[in-house]
């Protein structure tokens, strides 16, 4: 009796050191996998985006399409909301945009607009390197092994009204995961602005008579490793695709 007494002891405190130390791992790799990140105010992101504009940096159209600034018949300005847009009827990038997808065959005017606070990453997309180290979330950890984040173009259009010269669309954009591992991937490495989505009002004037909007993106696709209570469990591709602004195409 006694020593089925001291067994049990023995399980229950080892059960509660078991508790403890997951507990302890959890906490400490959570705190490891944070980054503090410093909170930007509208006047400072405002001043940030249109930086990129001073400087003359090259604005991405597509991911293999680079606009070199100041270009002819374009203006880029930043809107007092803190979004870059881009107008452009200039016949060398209008025809390296029909060249490269057949949406912009007979382009006449190419329009651009992306979201304050996507200006900088989508400037600099090419740049961009997947987080190292470990992501955490609940009794989980993920590692990204490799992977791509591409500009790309929505396939469908957003509803607008033009009445006379006047364009005005407003719609609501959200992110999109292909499955669980994707969005556990993204809380776990605190992609917060990807779920953000995105509201749009957005209005401007146009003599062009066709004009179409489509959604312009970030397209994660990435491979990433689970593992859940000290063990491998999943290894898998994981897709994002995220709104970072609009484009029209006026013909």
């Amino acid at each position: 009796m006694l020593r089925a007494q001291m067994n049990k002891k023995i399980v229950a405190i080892l059960a509660i050191l078991l508790v403890l130390a997951a507990v302890i791992w959890l906490v400490f790799w959570r705190v490891e996998a944070r980054e503090v990140v410093p909170k930007v105010t509208q006047a400072e992101l405002i001043e940030s985006n249109k930086s990129w504009v001073e400087t003359k940096t090259p604005l991405p159209l597509t991911e293999n399409i680079f606009m070199n600034l100041p270009a002819k018949d374009s203006k880029v300005t930043v809107t007092s909301s803190g979004n870059l847009v881009l107008e452009t009827t200039n016949p060398y990038y209008l025809k390296q945009l029909a060249d490269e997808n057949d949406r912009f065959t007979n382009i006449k005017e190419y329009r651009l607009v992306i979201f304050a606070d996507k200006v900088s990453e989508y400037i600099n997309n090419s740049k961009y390197r997947y987080p190292t180290g470990y992501g955490h979330t609940g009794m989980s950890d993920y590692q990204i092994e490799s992977g791509i984040r591409e500009i790309s173009s929505g396939q469908e259009a957003l509803p607008l009204k033009k009445e006379g010269q006047t364009v005005d669309l407003k719609s609501s954009l959200t992110t999109r995961y292909a499955n669980d591992l994707a969005k556990d991937t993204a809380d776990a490495f605190e992609f917060d602005a990807l779920d953000q989505g995105a509201a749009i009002d957005d209005q401007f004037e146009t003599s062009f008579q066709d004009v179409t909007a489509y959604p312009k993106e970030f397209y994660y696709d990435f491979t990433v490793t689970k593992k859940a209570f000290f063990l491998w469990s999943e290894t898998g591709e994981a897709t994002i695709t995220e709104p970072v602004g609009i484009e029209y195409v006026m013909k």
